[in-house]
């Protein structure tokens, strides 16, 4: 049963977590899903994306504080909406 639980709570994570990557706009998500999900480095993921990396810098910062925010993770945590 520990594992119907278990796999139960995967689906709700992975749900979670592309609804809230669903709110971000599409350059933003590109960044979070290539450094993160990828795992390219900040270099990488501007080649990639043909931007400097200070735009890679600047969007996932953007990008990882409206995570942060986001209703949908926040229920994974407990955490309360504002």
């Amino acid at each position: 049963m520990a594992d119907a639980a278990d796999a139960a709570e995967a689906v709700a994570v992975a749900d979670a977590v592309h609804r809230a990557l669903a709110c971000l706009t599409k350059p933003n998500r590109d960044v979070v899903v290539l450094r993160y999900f990828v795992q390219l480095s900040e270099r990488q993921t501007a080649d990639v994306l043909g931007v400097p990396p200070g735009t890679v810098k600047s969007r996932l910062s953007r990008a990882l504080a409206q995570l942060a925010a986001n209703d949908h993770l926040l229920d994974l945590s407990g955490g309360t909406s504002r």
